[in-house]
């Protein structure tokens, strides 16, 4: 080496030093490629200035055995020799991982054995090209193996150290994709509960959990899941929920300890205690979200006189003290009660164009759904059922002679009890207009609509969040706007005078709706206004019903099919200019003349009259107009 590379070494004796720790314990067929890797290296470490190279017993220390700098110096010149991107740490160490066992050592591979690894195979050209620099650069070796090829590790030295790299930087990328995919699902775990899927949130709680990292975070979802399924009695779930926040190790000892204590079916009063125990802020924040409770929802409306006003008069009424909802009931608070009564499909068909979103007002509630759910709470929170509900009695009251309302239930009041019900009309605008601290407003709060209210011309031809708008005198939220609500009355003219506590006619062919929505005008969500629905039960909307509305309770969603006919097409018209030609109808009745009949606010024009606006024709004649109805809470004191 001296005399053909014009080396110099000192000591002299320095080569045979090397040789022998290179050989120290190693098969000698594979020492020349490992002598050469190091030479190169000394070669650059060792070159002087002058273009000479001196290799010392200085250059040699820790250089030699350091296995690191050796695979590293391979990396380089595969990369240099390979298009970029083509060889990445992770694709060489993933291929030199593959000649290595497990003790770790060097492993002999036949090339057909390569081609059955399915990594490899999605890419196979790109790993085709490595194989080939590997072996070029002599990390790989191709032998022999009973007269088939194969390829083994040129290097037994660095089988310890690939093994070592690669499953750190296995280690490294699957934590990273761990905690890329846990964002991801925490993301959907998070608008599954918000859409009301939470079928779909318990699997996906399932799939975050077998990851193993973070859960502390998912301390509030576990909580969430926990108290709803336990609430709606879904015992199955419940217990896998509980099993998950066992497992997770996020809780105290004595909270864990109470926990096993529970039992394999933990009755559901046992397991609201446990809740309460676990996080009594949490709880309260879950019974307010799902539930009406007197000290977070209900706000008391002190009882006294009131004036109200309608087109053609101002009269007086006057109520007792009641209880009154400050917010609309949400789709999560309506939710709970279908999965709780094993009808968590009527979503699907509740759900408005803009989806479901579980703090909007609760849409496509029928009047009759409206009081079924205020048993239903009543029940929930220990009170006595206001209404008395026979299925099988069609109500007297109930003049309704629409053939496709085939409910008709007879529905009294239990004067004597303490749950929740609908408010009366009187009620209604009593606490609407503030109550004894009104302000005189010609909506719940205010003079300017957009402080207090969603309407056409700012809802975006949608509902929103409950509560995010000005409050009235009295604490209320939304009862101008976003969406109708349902009254316990029958609709029609007032008496002369209004009785206390007056709740209505003996009967009718609808019920009361106050407040306007997300597609009224400014005019309709005045507090003033009274709107009526015919259509307390039935189906949705279908084509062959010319004229067919759908309410709802507890801040409601209304559907209407208006249209015109010209010759032997049919069109509809679009119903939101309609005031722009014609005096909008407040008091809504049966028809009048013959050229218009007035349901609820919506028109039916027969002749040739055009409406200002879109007309939509031919295979569009399914086409609907979508208003939105809800329904406030009530407790009398």
């Amino acid at each position: 080496m001296h005399q053909r590379y014009d080396l110099e070494f000192k000591p002299s004796n320095l080569p045979y030093e090397i040789a022998d720790r290179l050989l120290q314990g190693r098969d000698n067929y594979f020492v020349a490629p490992l002598l050469q890797v190091n030479m190169e290296l000394l070669w650059e470490r060792c070159k002087q200035a002058d273009g000479s190279v001196v290799i010392t017993s200085h250059a040699l220390e820790n250089f030699i055995d350091k296995q690191d700098e050796l695979l590293d110096h391979y990396i380089r010149k595969i990369r240099e020799a390979i298009t970029e991107g083509q060889a990445d740490d992770q694709k060489i160490l993933q291929l030199l991982n593959f000649y290595v066992q497990d003790e770790p050592a060097s492993a002999t591979r036949l090339d057909t054995e390569l081609s059955g690894v399915k990594e490899f195979e999605q890419e196979k050209k790109v790993f085709s090209e490595l194989h080939r620099e590997l072996k070029k650069q002599y990390l790989l070796t191709e032998i022999s193996n009973d007269g088939q090829r194969a390829t083994r590790l040129s290097h037994d030295v660095l089988a310890r150290v690939i093994h070592g790299r690669y499953k750190t930087l296995t280690e490294a990328r699957l934590r990273e994709t761990r905690t890329g995919f846990f964002d991801r699902l925490i993301v959907d775990l998070r608008n599954q509960i918000y859409g009301l899927q939470y079928s779909e949130a318990q699997d996906t709680l399932a799939r975050i959990f077998e990851l193993d990292i973070r859960r502390e975070e998912l301390r509030p979802y576990l909580f969430e899941l926990l108290f709803f399924w336990n609430e709606t009695g879904r015992r199955e779930p419940a217990q896998q929920t509980l099993r998950y926040w066992l497992d997770s190790h996020i809780l105290s000892e004595k909270l864990t300890l109470e926990a096993g204590q529970l039992g394999p079916e933990p009755a559901r009063d046992d397991l609201r205690d446990w809740l309460k125990k676990t996080d009594p802020g949490r709880y309260a924040d879950m019974r307010k979200k799902y539930f009406a409770p007197m000290d977070a929802v209900m706000v008391k409306i002190p009882g006294g006189r009131s004036g109200i006003s309608t087109d053609k008069e101002k009269r007086q009424i006057e109520v007792d003290t009641f209880y009154l909802s400050n917010v609309q009931t949400t789709f999560h608070k309506y939710g709970i009660y279908l999965f709780a009564e094993g009808r968590e499909k009527d979503l699907k068909d509740m759900a408005p164009s803009w989806g479901l979103n579980g703090d909007h007002p609760v849409v496509n509630v029928r009047w009759y759904d409206a009081v079924e759910y205020c048993n239903w709470l009543s029940r929930m929170e220990g009170k006595s059922k206001v209404y008395d509900i026979t299925k099988a009695v069609k109500d007297p009251g109930n003049t309704n002679e629409d053939k496709n309302d085939k409910f008709k239930w007879l529905a009294t009041v239990n004067d004597k009890a303490d749950g929740y019900r609908l408010p009366t009309e009187a009620e209604w605008e009593f606490a609407a207009r503030g109550g004894l601290q009104s302000k005189g407003f010609k909506f719940a709060g205010s003079n300017n609509l957009d402080e207090v209210g969603w309407y056409d011309k700012n809802s975006g031809s949608k509902t929103h969040p409950v509560g995010n708008l000005k409050p009235n005198e009295l604490g209320l939220l939304d009862m101008s706007g976003n969406v109708l609500e349902w009254c316990w009355d029958w609709y029609a003219d007032y008496p002369k005078p209004l009785p206390r506590n007056y709740a209505g006619a003996d009967k009718g062919t609808g019920r009361v709706l106050r407040g306007g929505s997300w597609s009224d005008s400014n005019i309709d969500c005045q507090v003033s206004v009274r709107n009526w629905c015919a259509r307390m039960a039935g189906s949705m909307i279908s084509g062959s019903d010319w004229l067919r509305t759908l309410c709802n309770p507890l801040r409601f969603y209304f559907f209407t099919l208006f249209f015109h006919t010209a010759r032997s097409a049919v069109y509809f018209l679009h119903l939101r200019q309609w005031r722009w030609c014609l005096k909008p109808v407040v008091c809504c009745g049966a028809a009048r003349g013959t050229t218009t009949i007035t349901i609820a606010r919506c028109l039916f024009v027969t002749g040739t009259t055009r409406i200002t606006g879109t007309i939509i024709s031919g295979s569009d004649w399914l086409s609907t107009y979508q208003r939105a109805f809800s329904g406030a809470l009530c407790r009398s004191t």
